[in-house]
């Protein structure tokens, strides 16, 4: 189940299928605004999507985004991206965008080096909801 604005909920079902629950309770109208439904109808609503959910657990297939799977997030300003630069394990990668670091061996602390994740399957699904940014 995936509760969100109407944008969220769409590609949640263009990544999980037809068959996932979403319950969109606003509709973004801008990158600041958005027009919500009321707190008492938005709970209804998701505790209703809750039970068609649990009603049937196999509508949808486990996501895997397979392993080695990094995610690059980009960020609507650069701004936004400053607060990551100086983060252990978070790399720039181009002027909007950050990606993990992965160590290539030992542990957290060792003389192990560090490189950008080298994904057997690239999985880019930057959304304001993958990391907010916006505040």
């Amino acid at each position: 189940m995936v509760t969100g604005d109407e944008a969220t909920c769409a590609e949640a079902r263009e990544l999980l299928g037809p068959g996932l629950v979403t319950v969109s309770v606003k509709r973004g109208l801008s990158r600041y605004s958005a027009r919500q439904i009321a707190p008492a109808r938005a709970r209804q609503l998701i505790e209703e999507g809750a039970k068609r959910t649990l009603s049937n657990l196999r509508a949808v297939e486990p996501y895997d985004p397979g392993r080695h799977c990094a995610v690059e997030v980009e960020f609507m300003t650069t701004d936004a991206l400053d607060e990551y630069r100086s983060k252990a394990g978070v790399e720039v990668t181009g002027p909007l965008t950050s990606s993990p670091v992965q160590t290539t061996g030992g542990r957290p602390g060792s003389s192990s080096t560090s490189e950008r994740a080298r994904p057997r399957r690239f999985c880019r699904r930057p959304t304001p909801a993958t990391l907010s940014a916006h505040g």
